[in-house]
This record gives structure tokens, sequence and C-alpha cells, in this order.
């Protein structure tokens, strides 16, 4: 038989562990279920919200309430009562609780996802708690979701949650315009209709314009200077790089015959080619002014836009990994 024991502080949650399943109202009102625990039941003293964090936080870690008590208490260190952790409960009720409408989306009942081994609970725990930006938080949201979910099989690769970690906003929302630039692209491509299959210039006509006015929109938000630097951190964190496009088919160094028979070396092609070597050096490894967002070549009247870089299969991973389905 359950013992009734003190209210539980959980991430800024006050919780009971009287086994009963009896959620309390701020204004003293009670309302009893008939819903049959194997855990004793949460009992909330605030909102729906802070609800559904509680009942994914406990079924998460597969613990008591008295042992989300002690998880949380080891993230945040074991503060209670000062503003950083209060900020950091707020951030992880806000994430748990949208990783309960997930479930709910997707028709999965809370008791039914999987826990997750102590480290994964660790680790996204503390990211969640850390990060108040709304790009993000629906990113850690969805990253939580899919490590619980029972209907489809999911590795946490333990370098996600750290590259998510140092991740801002701004970040967020350019990987996310370039994984959609992409996408258009790639649709194009898959619908050739020129006859002989070859790709002709119309068939990116809808992604250059996405490119061209997305990234416009981008630039108009958050400003050039605020853009080139956190391209520099996508690249720092392997999340971006330069493609090249070098053709082996050319000779670098050809043997010419000057005006008077005498044999020359043309060395030009080679040294235009290390440029662009050491030019696709310095925007990787971030050692140049400013990084574009968008590039564009000029045809005649007609400017083409294009993106000057290309996502890793890292930030492929955390996309898909951060993007409940």
């Amino acid at each position: 038989m359950l013992k009734r024991g003190p209210p539980t502080t959980i991430g800024g949650l006050l919780v009971s562990t009287d086994g009963m399943s009896k959620i309390i109202f701020l204004n003293g009102d009670s309302l009893m279920t008939d819903e049959v625990q194997k855990a004793p039941e949460i009992t909330l003293l605030k909102s729906e919200i802070e609800a559904a964090a509680a009942r994914v936080a406990e079924r998460a870690g597969n613990l008591t309430v008295d042992g989300v008590a002690g998880v949380t208490r080891e993230v945040f260190g074991g503060l209670v009562g000062d503003s950083l952790t209060q900020w950091r409960n707020r951030n992880l009720v806000t994430k748990l609780a949208k990783s309960k409408d997930h479930f709910d989306r997707l028709g999965i009942p809370i008791e039914n996802a999987k826990a997750l081994p102590k480290g994964e609970l660790y680790a996204i725990f503390d990211g969640m708690s850390k990060q108040d930006d709304p790009q993000l938080s629906d990113m850690w949201s969805a990253l939580m979701t899919n490590a619980m979910r029972p209907d489809i099989r999911f590795v946490l690769d333990p370098a996600l949650p750290k590259v998510l970690e140092q991740l801002s906003g701004v970040d967020a929302v350019i990987l996310k315009f370039y994984h959609d630039a992409v996408a258009i692209k790639e649709k194009s491509l898959a619908g050739k209709s020129a006859p002989d299959n070859r790709i002709r210039s119309a068939d990116l006509d809808e992604h250059r314009r996405f490119v061209r006015d997305e990234g416009n929109k981008v630039i108009s938000l958050f400003g050039e200077d605020i853009v080139s630097s956190s391209i520099g951190n996508l690249l720092r964190l392997g999340l971006f790089y330069v493609e090249g496009d070098f053709d082996g088919s050319t000779d670098l160094v050809k043997i010419e015959h000057g005006r008077y028979s005498e044999i020359v070396v043309n060395t030009s092609e080679l040294k235009d080619e290390l440029a662009n070597i050491y030019y696709r050096l310095n925007l990787t490894y971030d050692n140049v002014d400013n990084h574009k967002l968008t590039h564009f070549y000029t045809h005649g009247t007609n400017h083409y836009h294009f993106l000057p870089y290309d996502m890793t299969r890292l930030a492929n991973r955390l996309l898909e990994a951060c993007t409940v389905k």
C-alpha cells in the first residue's frame, strides 16, 4: 500500500506521491479519474501544460515521481530557487509539453513511449533546459519525441544533442532554409522534362526563385553580419561545407610552342585551380571577412541564384532527428 508523501518538486512542478489519479488545480478543486497507473500518478498544482510535461518526464526515465525529481536535481546541479534554475525549469516544462503534443498528434499514448537510458535522458533534459529560442525549442522537443517513439527505429547519435546545444536560432533558420532549397531542387530534377533526359535551365527556375526570395527574407530579418557569423558557426560545427567541382579531364599544365618555336609551359589553369582550392579552404575554415547566404551569376540580363555551401551528412541527420513526421 502506498503511503501519502509530501509534495515533491520536479523541474519546477509540485507533485504528490499519494498514488492516486488526481489533479489539484490552483483554486483548490480536484478531479478524480479512473485511470490506473503502474507508477504513482503525478498531482499538479498549476496547469495542463505542466501536467503534460511531467507525464513525459516520468515516462522518459521510466521512473516514479521521486526518481524524476532525482534526475532533475542532477541535471540542474541541485540548485533550488535561484533564478537560473527557475529559468531552466520553465524551458524544460515548455519543451516536454510540446513533446506530449507530438505524441497526441501521432496517436501514441504516453504510456507506450520508450524510456530512455539515463545518459540520453540527461543529455536531452540538459539541452532542453538551456534553450528558450522558439526555433531551437521545437527542434529539442522533436528530438525528445523521436527518441521515445515506439513506432520507429531511432538510435540517438550522442553527437546530436552536443551539436544542437551549440546552435543559435539564426543557425536553425539557415539550416532549414538550405534544407528546403535542396528539397525543391531535388524534386525539380526528379521530373526532368527534356526528351534526352538532360537537365534544362528551366528545370531549376523554382529552386532559383526560392533561393533568391527566401534568402532575401533571411537577410532582411537578421542582417548580413549576423547571417555571416551564423554561417561561420555552421562551418565550424561541420554542418556546412564547400563542395569542389574539379574536372579531372582537364590538363592543368600544358606544354606549348612559343612564337619562335620555343617550348613554353602554360600553368595558367593550374594557378586558377589552386586559387579555387585556396578560396574553398578559406570558406570552409571560416577565414574570410564575410560569408554570403546566397550567390548569383549573370548571364545576359538574368541573375541566377544558387547556394554557395552544401549541407553535410551530419546536418541532414540532425534535421531528420529534430523533425517529427
